[in-house]
């Protein structure tokens, strides 16, 4: 007798459904979900019927193909007007899946505390209350419209100038009451 499909019951729980379908992946498959192998995306697998996700960067506007053109971060957050930063993430969600994306690489979290900062123009501002507002309310208008947002980049990634190396040396106190807030 077949084994009941539970990771494709709308009605099963999520712990379930996930359950069930890491139960039925081989270990080449789990790691093949996560390894990437298309440009801008992972792959899916069509054995089991999972689709591919794809994934865009967006600053102003989904980044590959045609976009209505948005404010940066720092201009959004000039307006201190959290429920225009949930509509923005609600209308950049809906341009994504427009698109076919399903994951939009922001929004910028970072705080704009260092003038030569590259991304500054991403970033939502230098108070890391307000940040953590509006990213709140722009996160839940992506979500609205079933697109992941990936939060970035991550705490205390100020530095273009050969980010990759470079330590950031930061005391507690100033770690979480000011970059860490906003996340």
């Amino acid at each position: 007798m077949a084994q009941a499909v539970v990771y494709k019951d709308s009605h099963a729980s999520v712990e379930a459904r996930v359950e069930d379908l890491l139960d039925r992946l081989t270990a080449e498959e789990k790691i093949d979900l996560l390894s990437g192998g298309r440009s801008w995306g992972l792959k899916g697998n069509e054995r089991l019927g999972i689709p591919a996700i794809t994934v865009t960067d967006a600053s102003m506007g989904v980044r590959l193909g045609k976009s209505t053109a948005y404010a940066n971060g720092i201009a959004l957050a000039c307006t201190w007007d959290a429920d225009l930063a949930e509509k923005a993430g609600r209308a950049l969600g809906s341009d994504c899946r427009a698109q076919g994306k399903h994951f939009l690489l922001g929004p910028g979290m970072n705080l704009y505390r260092a003038p030569m900062c590259g991304r500054n123009f991403e970033y939502l501002g230098e108070d890391p209350v307000l940040a953590g507002i509006l990213a709140s309310r722009f996160i839940q208008g992506l979500q609205s419209q079933q697109v992941a947002p990936t939060a970035k980049h991550f705490a205390m990634n100020e530095q273009e100038l050969d980010r990759n190396n470079l330590s950031s040396d930061v005391d507690e106190r100033t770690m979480r009451e000011l970059y860490l807030k906003p996340f």
